[in-house]
């Protein structure tokens, strides 16, 4: 098995997923809740901590596969509180980009 220093990727079975998200920005209105399939969040400076220390460890994105996200409430600056729910075959996807 190759390790995630090798291959800069580690996939994970993730049934329970559950996750509360707010999204702000810019939004085409095209979007109808609730959404299933893939959600990918990039993250441009990712920070692991390790031993009470922090390790920054660069641009990180991750996967949720067979996933559904619906909207729970549109807050008055505009963003968008949204309900991330994983299904029994979700899979988070790590890897470095």
């Amino acid at each position: 098995m190759r390790t995630w220093l090798a291959t800069g990727k580690v996939v994970k079975e993730d049934p329970g997923l559950s996750a509360k998200l707010t999204i702000s920005g810019p939004t085409n209105g095209k979007h109808q809740f609730p959404m299933s399939g893939c959600a990918r969040f990039d993250h441009r400076d990712a920070v692991l901590h390790l031993l009470g220390e922090p390790v920054h460890i660069g641009p990180l994105r991750t996967f949720y596969t067979n996933a559904k996200i619906d909207l729970l409430s549109v807050q008055t600056d505009g963003s968008r509180v949204m309900k991330l729910k994983g299904s029994d075959s979700t899979l988070r996807i790590l890897e470095r980009f």
